[in-house]
């Protein structure tokens, strides 16, 4: 779908005529057709990009009830319906990749060293230096046998 997007234009005089000139080359391009994710429908210049949680009636953002809550100006039918389209897509493609993704546990490198017991060393002096050292096992664990 970027590759289809167009570019959206300031709201000042050379951006409402470059968004003019979109608008004519669009409807020459696509007669009697519907904006869809390959065809998508010029913006007006000075409101919100699609998929911003924004009113599909004046394409700002605050309320998203439509033209009967709007104050503001009201899109054209083509930039109603394609914010609507990309409001969608926008919406569906974050759903699946909430769903999708993995949680991620972020180990860093720089980790203050672990102790395990750290009240341990108060009773050092009765145990010497380590009260398990006798425990341990220093084999690999495969028995007495060959390694690898």
């Amino acid at each position: 779908m970027i590759q289809f997007v167009l570019p959206q234009h300031p709201n000042t005089e050379a951006g409402m005529a470059a968004y003019r000139a979109q608008v004519t080359e669009w409807h020459r391009t696509n007669p009697h057709s519907k904006p869809d994710e390959q065809h998508p429908y010029p913006l007006t210049p000075g409101s919100v990009p699609v998929g911003s949680r924004e009113c599909w009636g004046c394409g700002m953002t605050g309320h998203m009830s439509g033209p009967p809550m709007c104050g503001g100006l009201t899109l054209p039918k083509p930039e109603r319906d394609w914010r609507c389209i990309a409001g969608f897509i926008t919406r569906e493609y974050n759903k699946e990749r909430l769903n999708y993704t993995q949680p991620i546990n972020y180990v860093s490198t720089h980790y203050p060293q672990y102790t395990p017991y750290p009240n341990f060393g108060q009773y050092q002096h009765l145990y010497g230096k380590s009260a398990y050292l006798e425990e341990l096992d220093e084999s690999q664990g495969n028995a007495g046998g060959p390694s690898a």
